[in-house]
């Protein structure tokens, strides 16, 4: 029977799946991450916002130069924030609970911050401690190269 490959966005972006009969003390077989070995030096990012499509639009032009985690909500990427060392988060302001803002001001002195709305919020997400305020109606070409510039790739 075969067996089911490990989901490739919750362990990074290279990976080998070894079957068990390689490995004699693991059962089942496992998923080696490069990242852990140290193979994979790419910066870890968070990209936080509601609308999944969005968020695939953005992972799609951001994951050739960085790992990529995602989160629906800003509340639980304040649990992923707490535990994970991120280069760069990159924030939508309008969610539901806890807005964008609210979270770039929670979490700007641990890891630097892009807001993203397609309201015209820049002075708010300055005066809330972000590194850069992107317009979603910009081309996210754009927020590829500041977030390659942020993090000094």
């Amino acid at each position: 029977m075969p067996q089911e490959l490990p989901a490739p966005a919750k362990y990074g972006t290279f990976g080998l799946w070894v079957p068990a009969a390689a490995l004699q003390d693991l059962p089942g077989g496992t998923f080696i991450n490069y990242k852990n070995m140290g193979l994979n030096k790419m910066e870890r990012l968070l990209i936080v916002d509601d609308d999944v499509i969005y968020r695939m639009v953005l992972k799609t032009f951001l994951t050739q130069h960085f790992d990529i985690d995602e989160s629906p909500s800003a509340e639980d990427a304040s649990i992923l924030i707490e535990s994970t060392n991120y280069s760069l988060v990159i924030t939508d302001n309008n969610m539901e609970e806890i807005t964008g803002i609210q979270l770039i001001e929670q979490f700007n002195k641990k890891v630097p911050c892009i807001l993203m709305s397609s309201e015209n919020a820049e002075k708010e997400a300055y005066k809330a401690g972000a590194v850069y305020f992107f317009n979603k109606k910009q081309t996210p070409t754009l927020l590829s190269k500041k977030a390659l510039e942020i993090t000094n790739k």
